[in-house]
């Protein structure tokens, strides 16, 4: 199912492929979760009883997955599309057999970061951003996963719903699941250096 955002942004594309329209005005950035600035007091206040979740922050592209007529699109904050990445839309696309069912993403719509921990920033977004001919270090970039896009959903069910997909099997290179802390409101900032001396941003 694609969402409205989605069908929004393959109606512009289509457009654009038969009548050459340019893009006149930079989309804003919607329906997506963004980092801000962590300060103490704004820890504090989203805490739940002095506890939250904490994930790295990746320095790459910023991509939602849609699904179009069975097939994942692969779509950055301003609603472009990423082209040249066959390796991950094929990941997405892998069925794994339950019971007397197969398992499957589609339908289901991701956020996260198309990333590679071994490249720089300015190397993946020339890998990643590519329209016209493939950069050949696009093979080399991966999708790492952190939300899924599900109105209705906390951020608690929504996390035990990726977990929960990630044992089925489905998540396999070049996919993976963003790691994730549970911390206190006193140790935040420890595992938020951890991260940095990792080398996330």
């Amino acid at each position: 199912r694609v969402g409205w955002t989605g069908r929004m942004a393959l109606e512009l594309l289509l457009k654009r492929k038969r009548r050459k329209l340019p893009m006149t005005k930079r989309p804003e950035r919607t329906g997506i979760m963004l980092a801000y600035p962590a300060e103490q007091r704004k820890v504090e206040r989203i805490a739940v009883d002095g506890k939250l979740y904490c994930q790295p922050k990746f320095r790459g592209q910023r991509c939602r997955i849609d699904w179009f007529h069975e097939e994942p699109v692969l779509l950055s904050s301003y609603a472009n599309q990423f082209k040249f990445m066959d390796h991950i839309e094929e990941a997405l696309k892998i069925k794994v057999p339950y019971k007397d069912k197969e398992l499957s993403l589609e339908g289901i719509p991701l956020d996260g970061e198309i990333y590679c921990h071994e490249m720089s920033q300015q190397e993946i977004n020339s890998a990643a951003n590519r329209s016209v001919n493939e950069n050949p270090e696009s093979k080399r970039l991966e999708y790492w996963i952190y939300d899924i896009q599900v109105a209705g959903l906390s951020q608690y069910q929504r996390l035990v719903a990726l977990q929960n997909i990630e044992r089925t099997g489905l998540i396999n290179p070049p996919l993976f699941l963003s790691p994730l802390y549970l911390v206190t409101t006193d140790n935040w900032l420890y595992q938020a250096q951890s991260f940095i001396d990792q080398g996330y941003e």
